[in-house]
């Protein structure tokens, strides 16, 4: 048996964030209610992997404040409205970073929790050119205070090591894994 929904009833909302507390039917066939968030409009997120010609991988340091902790992570944002997974990934990149998507290639999508996140986010690997002299054009008002063009086993020791713990970075990273 599956959920039913007897009502949606939304609970809180903010121009970032839709949180939900429904009243269902369970699959047992008692009532019950569910609790789930999504952003408005049910836009999906981009995760963007900037790569170099030599293959390294651009890892951002973010302080984030639900966990009061910085967090190296891949540049990601929402899609506008309308906005295709691409068009998102270039945009949030050069927002981000600076730089200039020269390809864009998707790894598929994910559910960062599909049992309490109601969108699903597309993994994009973006091809970037960058002289290392040059420094990255990082935005401040999102609380980015670094990046680091990484290999992927260095950024595999950044996740042994405790600096790499984002669930949508450790996804993302190991989409990009899998994909050869």
């Amino acid at each position: 048996m599956r959920f039913k929904l007897v009502r949606e009833r939304v609970v809180y909302e903010n121009p970032w964030v839709r949180l939900y507390d429904d009243e269902v039917t369970l699959p047992d066939g008692s009532p019950g209610t569910y609790a789930w968030v999504e952003p408005p409009g049910r836009r999906g997120g981009v995760i963007v992997i900037p790569r170099l010609p030599d293959g390294r991988i651009l890892l951002i340091r973010v302080n984030r404040y639900a966990v009061r902790a910085d967090s190296w992570e891949f540049p990601r944002g929402y899609g506008a409205d309308g906005e295709d997974a691409e068009s998102a990934a270039r945009r949030e990149l050069l927002e981000e970073t600076g730089l200039q998507a020269e390809s864009v290639s998707s790894l598929g999508s994910f559910s960062p929790d599909a049992g309490f996140f109601g969108v699903r986010h597309t993994v994009a690997v973006v091809d970037v050119r960058h002289d290392p002299g040059d420094a990255l054009a990082l935005q401040s008002s999102e609380a980015i205070l670094e990046g680091r063009f990484v290999s992927r086993d260095e950024a595999w020791q950044m996740v042994a090591g405790g600096d790499i713990y984002d669930g949508t970075t450790l996804s993302a990273l190991a989409m990009l894994v899998a994909s050869g």
